[in-house]
């Protein structure tokens, strides 16, 4: 599909990661048999590293991967369990993106500042979506802390839903003035939600209108 639509659009492939399960079972066996934790997310590896080929064979540039991990509060499991568990299998994961020249976006709400380094930094891992401005993941503490980090939306979604027309166009501009004009695709963090006013979407895409209007094509802000 990517090489039909040329670069008209960007098509955005999903899959090609690695989780731990969510549930109480799988958190208490990554504390009682990480052997066994670690043969199942050697699995996952092996799969997605045969996947991601299969994505890159046809021409998509662009993949939502990562998962849900944390909540506004953290992630659902330790730094030290996504050091000794997840980050030597994402290193491998994201070195084959890299080869293959593909952008993968991590994908989760909630509060991950403890394990951002792991990701973005020791991972090298080039894109965050799904980035939870409520949760304090701020676009513009994001750009201090990981100044290349592509970010994929940052827009409230409780805003979007529950404020006044004014305050989320203010806002919106906020965010996209933190983006300091690169490396960010508006939008909501997560999606838009059912039965949003209306007059709040187009609140969010007017603030992006007039941010773009005051710079170059060349460096407007992307929408999604």
């Amino acid at each position: 599909m990517q090489v039909r639509l040329g670069d008209s659009m960007l098509v955005v492939a999903g899959g090609g990661g690695i989780s731990l399960g969510s549930d109480e079972p799988s958190l208490m066996a990554c504390l009682m048999e990480p052997g066994a934790v670690a043969d199942i997310l050697d699995c996952q590896l092996e799969v997605a590293l045969v996947l991601v080929e299969g994505i890159a064979e046809r021409g998509i540039k662009a993949v939502f991967g990562g998962g849900d991990m944390a909540d506004k509060n953290g992630p659902m499991y330790s730094p030290t369990v996504f050091r000794d568990l997840m980050l030597p299998r994402w290193k491998v994961l994201a070195r084959q993106y890299r080869e293959l020249g593909l952008h993968y976006v991590w994908r989760t709400d909630g509060n991950i500042w403890s394990v951002g380094d792991m990701i973005f930094d020791e991972a090298d891992l080039p894109g965050f979506g799904e980035v939870d401005r409520d949760a304090t993941m701020a676009l513009g503490k994001l750009r201090d802390r990981f100044p290349e980090l592509v970010v994929w939306m940052n827009v409230s979604v409780d805003l979007l839903h529950s404020g006044s027309r004014n305050e989320v166009y203010e806002n919106r501009l906020e965010i996209l003035e933190e983006s300091c004009g690169r490396g960010y695709l508006h939008g909501a963090s997560n999606a838009v939600l059912p039965n949003p006013p209306p007059k709040n979407f187009w609140a969010m895409m007017e603030a992006l209108e007039t941010y773009n209007a005051g710079r170059s094509r060349e460096v407007a802000v992307g929408q999604l």
